[in-house]
């Protein structure tokens, strides 16, 4: 849950222009090991990281991403997310067709608070 959780937080923050939070919230996901956990995480995780750097205006390393997110897709069977991807990636050949940073849709604070349910859910479960 901690994985998706960063990830989303690290995207949503990329959506906003805020690229000091996507990558303080990136780093936090990637010091969780998303890469040597569940298949379908890292699928999504490449997929979603290719398109922060999209919406950050980093297309090089949006196409890094994507590139990673089409390979990992194809090799592991998950389509939905290579058919995606491929979308994203050809999307980043004409850049006036990029979405433009989306205003905040949740403050700190509803995040922190959903964030805080997600653990009590998480805990209530394993009990």
């Amino acid at each position: 849950y901690l994985v998706y959780a960063w990830d989303a937080l690290a995207y949503l923050a990329a959506l906003r222009g805020d690229e000091t939070a996507f990558e303080l919230r990136a780093a936090r996901c990637d010091a969780l090991g998303w890469e040597s956990g569940q298949r379908a995480a890292a699928a999504e995780i490449l997929y979603y990281r290719g398109l922060s750097y999209r919406a950050l205006g980093r297309l090089r390393e949006a196409d890094e991403w994507l590139a990673r997110a089409i390979d990992f897709a194809e090799r592991h069977g998950f389509n939905r997310t290579l058919f995606a991807a491929e979308a994203a990636r050809k999307s980043l050949e004409c850049p006036e067709q990029i979405p433009a940073a989306a205003p905040a849709v949740a403050t700190s604070a509803e995040l922190r608070i959903g964030l805080r349910e997600m653990k009590t859910e998480a805990i209530g479960a394993g009990a």
